[in-house]
């Protein structure tokens, strides 16, 4: 089967739906012909190889010309491949084009839905009237859509679409050994700063508990006004700030910490659930409950947007006797392995694509 594979970056991975789709393109890949279409980040020129195109993005001049001029691109790459399957593993402004090409093209375009704020359109204002009339759009251009959350699934039939599957993310076991109680010494964020992360009550909670437990944050601050106030206020709190880190060392990190803290205001399947979880690291998500997981499982706490709960709720996780958290930490361990199998999931993916393309 051929299946292009529109998605960010290459070969940098840049967010969790860059590495959701990077994890499913390197399993389909064995037996698939796939072509990437990405756009780069640290490279400065276009690169076509066999089964890759690295397209040239100006950010200010394509997005003034709603990137029109940049999809023709990708339209072009569609028409001389001529795939089975077009996948795209987010629901953005480029998909209004991509469904446009793909229903001209007669190319089955999957939209793989990454998150929740995409299907979010209730703001009255100019931004989220545009982007839900390019979603009715999308809709009528006869897209296809796979959900990760059964909440995902709510949203898209309150606008009508009834989506092929619900199907959670993958991730591959890490080969670190799930650490003891008193091996652990960090209360970690993980994410690219951005004000939805809701990074500032992480910081707040911070510094207010007292604990031998470090605070540390990873992940990209961006160059604006906003991330110059972040960096402002971390260095006014006692968190440590990584920044931008490999995966290996986001590994090392999670496995040598108490919990992993989320405080997005809006969120699908975080990765950094699965991440912490298949460590033994429990999560206290401040406002994402993504499949009812938090209130089936023993994974750690959901606070429901309330503030006052993560405090507890973290106190509670520092005042565990050892034997408590290591049952927590290997619940949290044994359901990551069985809930998040690479295997089984992108076999439930190439089901789709067959069924699709019949």
């Amino acid at each position: 089967m051929k299946i292009v594979f529109f998605i960010g970056y290459y070969p940098e991975i840049i967010g969790g739906a860059q590495k959701q789709a990077r994890l499913i393109y390197d399993e389909l890949s064995k037996n698939n012909d796939i072509i990437y279409i990405s756009y780069p980040y640290s490279k400065k020129y276009e690169i076509h190889e066999k089964t890759i195109y690295r397209l040239k993005l100006n950010n200010k001049f394509h997005r003034y010309t709603f990137y029109y001029i940049f999809m023709y691109k990708v339209y072009k790459i569609l028409k001389k491949e001529k795939p089975d399957i077009v996948y795209q593993r987010v629901l953005n402004s480029f998909t209004f084009h991509l469904s446009r090409y793909c229903r001209k093209l007669n190319i089955p375009l999957i939209v793989h839905i990454a998150d929740n704020y995409s299907l979010t359109f209730e703001k009255f204002n100019i931004s989220s009237l545009i982007r839900k009339l390019f979603f009715k759009k999308i809709i009528k251009n006869k897209t296809y859509f796979i959900c990760q959350t059964y909440y995902q699934k709510e949203m898209l039939e309150h606008h009508g679409v009834i989506p092929i599957d619900i199907i959670p993310n993958v991730y591959k076991k890490v080969n670190i050994n799930i650490q003891p109680k008193n091996k652990r010494k960090y209360i970690t964020w993980i994410g690219n700063v951005r004000p939805v992360k809701n990074i500032e009550l992480f910081l707040e909670v911070a510094n207010n508990i007292k604990t031998k437990f470090k605070f540390c944050i990873l992940g990209e601050i961006s160059n604006d006004s906003y991330g110059y106030k972040i960096l402002e206020m971390i260095e006014s709190s006692n968190v440590v700030y990584h920044g931008l880190v490999n995966e290996d060392v986001i590994n090392k990190i999670l496995s040598e910490s108490l919990v992993l803290v989320n405080t997005s205001y809006s969120e699908g399947l975080s990765n950094t659930f699965i991440e912490a979880w298949m460590l033994g690291t429990p999560v206290i998500s401040f406002n994402s409950n993504p499949n009812t997981y938090f209130s089936r499982y023993q994974l750690g706490f959901f606070c429901n947007g309330d503030k006052s709960l993560l405090l507890n709720y973290i106190n509670k996780i520092l005042n565990l006797d050892s034997s408590d958290f290591d049952k927590l930490s290997f619940n949290c361990y044994d359901f990551s392995l069985k809930e998040f199998d690479t295997d089984s999931v992108t076999k439930r993916i190439v089901n789709i694509f067959k069924m699709i393309k019949q």
